[in-house]
């Protein structure tokens, strides 16, 4: 699933005013994974780059950024149905709206991807805005920790403290055990006292 949305960014070359950025979402339901990339625009760009390796389904709310995927052969996207609209509007994307049957492991909307970029639309009522561009993307990742570690039921708070204690003693070749799907997994084994 993937999705996007806006925040005001701190921008030096803009006096008296911020940009407005996006955070993309990327959600892998079946696996419990939520990725998430800020990028100062929304062009077509991000999504190409974002599944460039991608092979498989893909549902989004029917934004044109992501309709550009309906060239590649490899990704088959999953509209977000929409009720208010007329009966021909389904039936134009029938095919792409009932796809989820071909797969058990696809969900019938886009309800998942839209609850993991709440905490964002949340944050973006109290904070205002990221302070610059890469601060933007240093927020996108720990919105992806964050939000995996809901979709995992992974007390956040629990991961962290777990994680800063480790990280400085972790071996480089094995930093990304202390991804929140992998670390859960180690936790089954060895669980944090």
């Amino acid at each position: 699933m993937m999705d996007e949305t806006t925040m005001k960014v701190m921008d030096k070359d803009k006096k008296g005013t911020t940009h407005r950025g996006y955070f993309w979402a990327a959600q892998a339901p079946p696996a419990k994974l939520v990725f998430f990339e800020y990028q100062p625009g929304r062009n077509q760009q991000v999504p190409q780059a974002l599944l460039s390796d991608y092979k498989g389904y893909l549902r989004s709310d029917g934004y044109s950024s992501c309709e550009t995927l309906a060239a590649n052969k490899d990704i088959t996207l999953n509209e977000k149905s929409a009720i208010h609209k007329a009966f021909a509007y389904t039936m134009k994307r029938y095919k792409r709206l009932s796809v989820y049957m071909e797969n058990g492991a696809l969900n019938i909307d886009n309800n998942p991807i839209e609850g993991s970029i709440r905490g964002i639309a949340l944050g973006r009522k109290n904070f205002l805005f990221c302070g610059s561009h890469d601060g933007a993307q240093r927020s996108a990742m720990l919105y992806s920790f964050m939000a995996t570690c809901k979709l995992l039921s992974i007390n956040p708070m629990v991961w962290m403290v777990d994680v800063l204690k480790k990280i400085n003693k972790q071996p480089t070749d094995q930093i990304q055990d202390l991804l929140p799907h992998r670390w859960k997994k180690l936790q089954e084994i060895e669980p944090v006292l």
